[in-house]
């Protein structure tokens, strides 16, 4: 999803969503899925900054 994309945040945002598609949360860890998408796009901003 990532390969040939421009290097952006919506771009980042979509393969993270894509990544966690499957995420199936429990009852009081739902805010997780949020918490790894915000991770995996921050992650993928810092390697594209380095």
């Amino acid at each position: 999803m990532l390969i040939g994309a421009p290097a952006t945040e919506a771009t980042f945002r979509a393969a993270a969503g894509a990544a966690l598609q499957g995420a199936k949360p429990r009852e009081h860890n739902a805010y997780k899925v949020e918490l790894a998408q915000n991770t995996l796009v921050r992650a993928l901003e810092q390697l594209v900054n380095a």
